[in-house]
């Protein structure tokens, strides 16, 4: 089990199956609305995770490259309006839409912590 968390094919299979039944059960709405939930959460994991890596490379004295470091700044400053404008989107596109992001947004958290629990 542990070794199935820390594969990112299963995460990958998890979220097409996700994809799949927003599409079934909730129609274009659905899957507009999962889209938008794995978009705007990925953002936001994303863009922490890679500015903590950012930090720790400075931590342990080691030059981090600096165009990597502007990309990654210019990440962090946009994942929450970029979250933002997802969830306004989701709220126009009405129906399923709204409960379809929050199932993407919690598949996204589920497999964060899945993946450090794995890793641990």
């Amino acid at each position: 089990m542990k070794r199935w968390l820390a594969d990112w094919r299963f995460w990958t299979a998890l979220a097409v199956l996700f994809h799949i039944g927003a599409g079934l059960f909730g129609g274009p709405s659905g899957l507009q609305g999962m889209a938008l939930g794995f978009w705007g959460t990925g953002l936001v994991v994303g863009g922490t995770g890679a500015v903590v890596w950012l930090l720790a490379k400075g931590a342990k004295d080691q030059k981090p490259p600096i165009w990597g470091s502007l990309l990654i700044s210019v990440v962090f400053v946009m994942m929450l309006p970029s979250f933002v404008v997802s969830a306004i989107l989701v709220h126009r596109i009405g129906g399923m839409g709204t409960s379809c992001f929050l199932a993407g947004m919690a598949l996204v958290y589920c497999a964060l912590i899945g993946w450090a629990q794995a890793t641990r």
